[in-house]
């Protein structure tokens, strides 16, 4: 089992793209983590704060570099 696992317990993230209008959309990051008891909830509170620094820089730069691509060429 991979220490992660060992730590976190089971962990799920899943990202999807969600139609806002006809011209734009939204990227939504769904994470799960496994609970089986009181310490179990607490690590998924922790992993949870410490991965929203984390994952909001990545929705961020891939914002950017859609935005980058989808601006129309001179």
């Amino acid at each position: 089992m991979p220490r992660a696992a060992r730590l976190f317990g089971a962990v799920a993230v899943t990202y999807a793209v969600e139609p806002v209008t006809d011209t734009s959309c939204r990227m939504v990051c769904r994470f799960t983590v496994s609970q089986g008891g009181p310490l179990d909830w607490l690590r998924s509170r922790a992993l949870a704060w410490g991965d929203l620094v984390m994952v909001r820089r990545e929705l961020l730069n891939l914002k950017a570099l859609a935005e980058r691509d989808a601006r129309p060429t001179p």
